[in-house]
């Protein structure tokens, strides 16, 4: 108490600014003591209320009860404890000691009028602390009164003593920030021990008006009231108290006094202009309330639009003359990470250009002035900023060539994210927040599509800072690498050019390039070049590939190229031979012959070599099945595609799967065609030589299979005796 009680101490002394530093510290400690001194006092009294000295139990005190159910005993103690802190020689000591303890009034008249009691007491000790004349002493005390009174006193109290305390402590204040003797360094200090009381005096005040059960209209009269008492009539050490005053504010109080209180926000000085070392402190705080505001402006949704697109206007250019004024690039990017949210969600691409522009230049001028990049507390606003812009575009309108078309954004995303950890960083976060699903239901929002070749090269280079940064770590598990392939391959599939087959097959190429080693994303790609082949001859020739034009021949062409092209770089077999099939069936119905044939005899090869088992089997019916599309060739025969099928059988009971080939072959028509392609059944038709290759053909696959049939076998299992069986009857079929 006597550290507390300091208002005999000058200010002038030396030995007081050395305290300073240590009087909030010592305050803590005193409250928390005192604290434990009320609990103490409060059991001793409750205590000898049930029982006797000698430990004798009396009776239970009931928990609402009147000043008839306490004991004289226990009355007496109560009384001495309150004579013996009226009779302390010091009024910080007595402020103190009784709001610690004021609890006990409830043993002298009972709990039952304890809102009425604990009003009027604390109002007596708010008026007290206006005999304390050190600011400090005085500060500190009254923020004690008020949080002791605040925990004391049920929620349906107005707490009007907290009125008063908020008054006297914002008029101190203002005092000792309009004193001459403090407008320097020492001033400072002292002004930034007082402004932590405020805060706590404001915080209570808020949540006293918060909990009071009233009709909003007298609840908005007096927060109007207490926002008068801490603008201080203009002085420009209201920002501080006010700042603190924003923080607890309801929403809808804020938001519906935007304006206004946006008005007082701007009544500050200029960083250059006069007022010495206080003016950094006033600069700070009106930072801080315009990036509360801007808080309030971007989440208050219908709140906001209550407002008139004018009152909007307002609040933002009253906000934006100020904030450009800024040099230093912490307070202005606090201001402009807060009103983000309510530039994009209330205004047009106009005012989205001017904000990311001033964003542009005051990340410029601090690169020139400073010469290094910015903090990690700067590139996180950024960040914030950016991807709020980005979550906007992508959920609102679908499209990202309106932001992309500002022409500041990549400059922004250069110079906030120069390191390689804050790149990958944003990188990861932009991946994550535009491509990876978020459970919305379908027509919650547009599907994104992107289109502006700005914003696909910009999303494609982060997507290789994630893909080099994950696939140069040893570390790094495969189900990661497959969550980067997937936010890749959600990127591919979501880039749209319009029906530019060239773009596409440039993009894919790109993509080719730069995610080799993310297997997903070459598969992906040669499928989207199959699917782009496709619909060329949907879209241009109607599904006739006798329509082709030379443009639209070349273009399928190119797409067949590139499936060549990709096709071998892909590691796993079945998805190659799986892509292989898709290409050369792709390619037939465009009526590219030869590159099917060859992408047909590269699968069976592959088949042979590194399938096994009933992959390989199942791999080769598919194959023989397109086999009966291919039109032969000039040279080698019309059954030469089929000779391969038969060598990359190893055993003599792997044959049997082509039988149904060699029957369907053995037809007058084939069982189905490809349109605008004549496949054997007309060109061979009647040929001699044709008929005898295929009984050729058919009689090694029978010969094959009886054969195996005819060795003993230990364990035949029903399922290849069936086989043997179709192949006995087939055998009878053609030699009839």
């Amino acid at each position: 108490m006597d550290f507390l009680d300091s208002g005999s101490t000058s200010l002038d002394d030396g030995l007081m600014i050395t305290s300073l530093v240590f009087y909030p510290a010592i305050y803590v400690f005193a409250c928390e003591i005192l604290d434990t001194l009320g609990d103490l006092v409060w059991e001793r009294i409750l205590r000898k209320c049930q029982y006797e000295d000698n430990g004798a139990f009396v009776r239970a005190l009931p928990r609402v009860f009147t000043a008839e159910d306490v004991r004289e005993e226990a009355k007496y103690t109560c009384r001495n404890w309150f004579l013996k802190i009226a009779g302390n020689r010091s009024l910080v000591g007595r402020i103190y000691l009784e709001a610690s303890i004021s609890r006990c009034h409830h043993f002298l008249i009972g709990s039952t009028h304890q809102e009425e009691l604990h009003d009027r007491v604390f109002a007596r000790l708010a008026r007290m602390c206006r005999g304390i004349a050190h600011p400090i002493t005085s500060t500190f005390a009254r923020a004690y009164v008020a949080r002791r009174g605040s925990s004391l006193l049920p929620d349906s109290s107005p707490r009007q003593f907290l009125d008063d305390l908020l008054a006297d402590a914002v008029r101190t204040f203002h005092s000792c920030a309009a004193d001459e003797k403090n407008q320097n360094a020492r001033g400072l200090h002292l002004l930034r021990i007082l402004e932590p009381c405020i805060g706590m005096v404001v915080e209570e005040h808020g949540k006293g008006l918060l909990t009071w059960r009233c009709p909003r209209g007298a609840r908005n009269d007096r927060l109007k009231r207490a926002l008068r008492v801490a603008a201080g009539s203009g002085a420009p050490s209201g920002l501080c108290v006010l700042r603190h005053f924003l923080k607890n504010l309801p929403r809808d109080f804020a938001v519906e006094f935007a304006p206004q209180l946006t008005q007082l926000i701007c009544a500050a000085p200029q960083e250059d202009g006069e007022g010495g070392p206080l003016v950094k402190l006033y600069v700070e705080a009106q930072a801080d309330c315009f990036a509360q505001m801007g808080s309030f402006l971007s989440a208050g949704g219908d709140e906001v639009r209550s407002l008139s697109g004018e009152q909007r206007r307002q609040v933002l250019n009253a906000t934006w003359r100020v904030a450009l004024k800024y040099s230093s690039l912490d307070h202005f990017l606090r201001v402009a990470s807060s009103f983000a949210g309510f530039v994009t969600s209330n205004f047009g691409d106009r005012e989205v250009s001017v904000f990311l522009q001033s964003v542009l230049r005051h990340l410029r001028d601090h690169r020139d002035s400073s010469g290094s990049p910015c903090s990690d507390h700067h590139a996180s606003l950024v960040r914030g900023i950016v991807l709020g812009l980005f979550a906007h575009y992508s959920q609102e309108h679908g499209d990202l060539g309106p932001l992309f078309a500002q022409g500041a954004l990549v400059p922004i995303s250069d110079l906030a994210f120069e390191t390689p950890e804050r790149r990958l960083d944003f990188a990861e976060a932009l991946l994550a927040l535009l491509f990876k699903p978020n459970g919305r239901g379908a027509g919650s929002a547009p599907q994104l599509a992107v289109s502006d070749p700005l914003a696909q090269q910009f999303l494609l280079d982060h997507c290789q800072v994630v893909s080099d940064a994950t696939s140069g770590d040893i570390n790094a598990s495969h189900t990661r690498l497959r969550r980067v392939g997937a936010l890749v391959s959600a990127l591919i599939l979501r880039c749209d050019f319009g029906g530019s087959h060239e773009q596409l097959l440039g993009f894919l190429s790109t993509c080719r390039r730069s995610f080799h080693k993310l297997a997903q994303v070459q598969e992906l790609c040669v499928h989207l070049a199959c699917q782009a082949a496709a619909k060329i001859l949907a879209r241009s020739c109607g599904g006739d590939p006798r329509r082709h034009t030379a443009a639209t021949l070349d273009a399928a062409r190119a797409c067949v190229a590139f499936c060549h092209v990709t096709l071998p770089s892909l590691q796993q077999a079945q998805p190659k031979l799986n892509l292989m099939l898709q290409a050369a069936s792709v390619a037939l119905m465009n009526g590219l012959v030869s590159q099917s044939e060859s992408l047909v005899r590269g699968a069976v090869a592959l088949a042979r070599e590194e399938a096994e088992g009933a992959e390989r089997d199942g791999f080769l019916r598919q194959c023989a099945s397109l086999c009966l599309l291919l039109p032969g060739h000039p040279q080698l025969g019309p059954l030469y595609v089929a000779k391969d099928l038969e060598e990359a059988c190893a055993q003599e009971s792997d044959k049997i799967s082509l039988l149904p080939m060699v029957c369907a072959f053995a037809q007058e028509s084939l069982p189905y065609h490809c349109r605008g392609l004549d496949s054997s059944d007309v060109l061979y038709a009647g040929d001699e030589d044709y008929h005898r290759e295929l009984q050729e053909t058919g009689g090694r696959v029978i010969a094959g299979a009886v054969q195996v049939r005819s060795l003993p076998h230990p364990a035949v299992t029903p399922k290849e005796a069936k086989k043997h069986k179709f192949a006995g009857r087939t055998y009878i079929f053609l030699s009839c």
